[in-house]
């Protein structure tokens, strides 16, 4: 009998699923159990609502905060907002998140064309750098 199981998925490839199971795959990025993350987090957010978020109203900025606070998502967030306020700290986290079902081929692909020149809003926030290396090097190449 011949053996029709699905090859590997290889690493860098887009996986099907929904956004609330995306969540679920990405929760261990938000590192909520330890403190100094946390004080991260919370420096960052009340920097990022002075520069970034100022001219949002505050009913916008709740989302945005409990999805960059702690991956939670109950409404609306932008795509953009999504990718850049997670905290992928690896190739492999980023590439997690890339190929997640936060994002679709058409945010995949707004994401190569725009990330560069939309990026540097966050220049502040401590994670910036990190971020755009990786991104540069391992979605970019």
């Amino acid at each position: 009998m011949t053996d029709y199981s699905a090859p590997p998925r290889k690493q860098n490839v887009p996986v099907k699923m929904t956004k609330k199971q995306a969540l679920i795959d990405l929760a261990h990025l938000w590192l909520c159990d330890d403190p100094d993350w946390m004080a991260k987090r919370e420096a960052d957010w009340k920097m990022m609502l002075e520069t970034v978020f100022e001219d949002y109203p505050k009913a916008e900025r709740k989302p945005i905060e409990e999805y960059f606070k702690y991956g939670r998502l109950n409404e609306y967030v932008s795509v953009w907002s999504l990718f850049f306020l997670t905290p992928y700290n690896s190739e492999e986290s980023l590439m997690q998140v890339f190929n997640s079902g936060l994002l679709d081929a058409n945010d995949r692909s707004d994401l190569y064309r725009g990330y560069i020149y939309d990026a540097d809003r966050f220049a502040n926030c401590s994670w910036y750098h990190q971020h755009t290396s990786l991104f540069v090097e391992v979605v970019l190449g």
